[in-house]
């Protein structure tokens, strides 16, 4: 008997609209920021001049975006909340060839199937109206007075699905992961002006301008006098880019940004083109700021393969890779550090510099090298330029070489071993050593780290900065950041939150002094695995701080390194791996057939 229950429990049936209206919303809309992008979209393809986004506690109380669109006429309002309504798509090819931003008809529909919505609008000959959608169904409707254009008004976000508003963060989140749809959409689009108010406070007013100066305006610390602006016109795209000099650096690839006929999305395999490109420049764990602003034929690229758009297919996507690695490789480094002319005919490219690994081994602590002035080789800084010890993420660099050998007596006691001989690198990752019978093959990544985990954990004197650091993080970054806020303050690092993303740095232990952007990116991205802050984090900072696998390591800090690593009592790296391997002379001659 309760088998048959079960079975008549199980069958199949056709779920009601409003469930399945509920389900297909989940597909488009997971927060505000998902509002806000479908908005802008439509905004975008109905030729608006200006658009202009308002939210109140983080979008979930209300999301407003206005634009001067050709806006719709009443007959259009009528029918642009049903699920599958669009201007832009009549029929199956019209998929081959997307040249609109939105074309699914699905933005309006899941919107109103989880919010109350309501739309406004008026058209270029007058005619327009207004409409209010509760859970998918029409609950007002009536005339307007307003101007030319459209205005959406999204309130009480997830009201009927409250479990899918428990997993959104606070409004502080939100409202960050919105300014960055803004932004992004603000950078493809530079001929639009934008306007972002939060609670009633502008925090985003961006007029027409051109790309270069869009970017300034969006990226207050990244100087953009050091970014050249490369056109393209390729085999299978044309491209315009924005690539900053090798003096700009990043620890992650978060300004590797693409761009594809207005639409930014993730695409890996021309993150790896830019890479790939500028290879020789930026190493090292280091990479490059880039915006690529790709033009593909719209019958080549498929945009249709992800409910919101953030990725795409290509059916040449080799040939625009190719065409990303020339376009690139057609600049060079000039002798002042930045990139030549694109209409270059004889690229040439300075030889990788040496990279001596940043300590130096003293009779204190393993401290980072002290970098020399360059300001007479660069341009007076910018008013927006934040002080040297700011942990920009648009890090300036200068190549530097090591100094004289240090004596013996500069290595720490119980450090000094005369009974090492090194012989180079391996794979550029390895470093031979050989002592009495024994061959080690040396980690340098690991062996550099445990150094540093080991000066991170000595802190030091806590002291209070002359200059407070700022620096911004975006999205679940700032909860991250908040969750270690109590726990940084245990280790002497008083952090404070002054809204909008932003934090303030005011003290820090001194063996922190230096390693401040490391810091930053640690707390921003960490996790917990041994389930201890402080070890935890100063194993990251540690990771991050120490040279990489393939960096070139001169003979001296090479040296410096083997002698403090071969005096540890516990030779591992803080995630607990070896620091060498060792293999005695008998098991090599054994091997070669010497004995």
């Amino acid at each position: 008997m309760a088998s048959a229950d079960n079975a008549r429990t199980n069958s199949i049936r056709i779920l009601p609209d409003s469930v399945a209206r509920k389900i297909a919303a989940g597909e488009v809309i997971e927060r505000p920021a998902s509002v806000v992008r479908e908005l802008i979209d439509n905004s975008i393809d109905a030729g608006a001049s200006t658009i202009s986004v308002e939210l109140e506690e983080g979008g979930l109380s209300l999301i407003r975006v206005t634009d001067s669109g050709v806006g719709m006429p009443a007959d259009d309002l009528e029918r642009c909340y049903l699920s599958h309504a669009t201007s832009k798509i009549r029929g199956s090819d019209d998929l081959l060839r997307i040249e609109s931003l939105g074309f699914r008809g699905e933005a309006l529909a899941s919107i109103g199937a989880v919010s109350r919505l309501e739309i406004s609008s008026r058209s270029v000959n007058g005619d327009g109206g207004r409409v209010v959608v509760e859970d998918g169904n029409v609950v007002e409707h009536g005339a307007t007075r307003g101007v030319q254009g459209t205005s959406v008004d999204v309130r009480r976000l997830f009201y009927n699905l409250p479990a899918r508003k428990r997993f959104l963060k606070r409004a502080a989140t939100e409202t960050a992961m919105v300014r960055q749809v803004v932004i992004e959409k603000a950078l493809a689009y530079p001929q639009i002006e934008f306007k972002l108010t939060t609670d009633g406070a502008v925090r985003l007013m961006l007029p027409k301008q051109e790309t270069l100066a869009r970017i300034a305006m969006t990226h207050e610390r990244l100087d953009t006098e050091r970014l050249t602006e490369i056109r393209h016109d390729g085999v299978a795209c044309r491209l315009a880019s924005y690539v900053g000099d090798t003096t700009v650096i990043r620890r992650d690839r978060k300004m590797i940004q693409t761009f594809v006929n207005g639409r930014r999305i993730s695409e890996y395999g021309f993150v790896q083109a830019v890479e790939y490109a500028l290879g020789d420049l930026f190493h090292g764990g280091t990479f490059p700021v880039c915006l690529l602003f790709i033009d593909v034929p719209a019958e080549e690229v498929d945009f249709n393969v992800h409910p919101a758009k953030r990725e795409a297919k290509f059916s040449r996507r080799d040939r625009i890779h190719h065409d990303i690695v020339t376009a690139l490789r057609s600049n060079s480094l000039r002798p002042a550090g930045h990139l030549a002319n694109s209409t270059s005919s004889s690229p040439e490219t300075d030889p990788t510099p040496s990279r001596p690994l940043p300590f130096e081994v003293g009779d204190k602590h393993v401290r980072e090298r002290p970098r020399p002035s360059a300001s007479a080789e660069r341009p007076e800084r910018s008013a927006r330029e934040l002080p040297s010890k700011s942990p920009d993420p648009y890090r300036s660099v200068e190549r530097f070489e090591p100094s004289a050998r240090a004596p013996a007596s500069s290595v720490p006691p119980g450090h000094v071993r005369n009974d090492l001989v090194y012989h180079g690198t391996l794979f550029g990752t390895y470093l031979i050593v050989e002592r009495g019978n024994e061959l080690f093959l040396v980690d340098q990544h690991a062996a550099h780290e445990r150094i540093m985990y080991d000066s991170f954990r000595k802190r030091g004197t806590v002291q209070r900065l002359l200059v407070p650091i700022d620096f911004d993080v975006e999205g679940e970054q700032m909860e991250t950041v908040r969750e270690r806020i109590t726990q940084a303050a245990e280790l002497g690092i008083e952090i404070e939150e002054r809204g909008s993303g932003r934090f303030r740095i005011y003290t820090l232990p001194e063996s922190f002094s230096g390693s401040e952007s490391v810091l930053i990116e640690s707390l921003c991205g960490l996790e917990l695995i041994s389930g201890e802050f402080e070890r935890d984090l100063y194993a990251t900072m540690a990771c991050k701080a120490a040279v990489r696998a393939g960096d070139h390591v001169d003979e001296l800090t090479a040296r410096e390194l083997i002698h403090h690593v071969f005096g540890l009592s516990d030779p591992r790296c803080p995630h607990g791996r070896p620091l060498w391997i060792r293999t005695p002379r008998e098991e090599l001659d054994r091997k070669i057939g010497r004995c």
